[in-house]
């Protein structure tokens, strides 16, 4: 979608409008949209439009780097646990964290 567009300016409006997005989706508690396009944003193609970026208004840049930060997979997504303990249900976790938990509690115990 991103990529798709020649034109800087709509560049621009595509992201801003993603952003928009994932804030609505951070009011539902759907964590896993969040990260989603959030991951999308780091992806190698996107990540080196940085013109696009640079030219994001102050306050976009601030929500995206709130919402970066969140889902970030430092220290085992400590960000997203304490969002998630804190959040009222109804959510939509980010499962791929939940999985990887059940993969490392069966792994260290294993019976051999």
């Amino acid at each position: 979608l991103i990529l798709c567009e020649p034109d800087i300016k709509y560049r621009i409006k595509i992201l801003q409008n993603l952003l928009q997005i994932c804030e609505h989706l951070l009011s539902l508690n759907n964590f896993n949209g969040i990260l989603y396009i959030i991951s999308a944003f780091s992806s190698s193609p996107v990540f080196r439009l940085k013109k696009t970026f640079n030219a994001l208004s102050a306050s976009d840049t601030t929500v995206f780097e709130r919402l970066h930060t969140m889902v970030n997979s430092k220290d085992n997504y400590k960000c997203l646990r304490n969002e998630l303990q804190s959040v009222t249900p109804p959510c939509i976790p980010y499962l791929g964290m939940y999985l990887t938990d059940l993969t490392f509690m069966d792994d260290a115990n294993k019976n051999e």
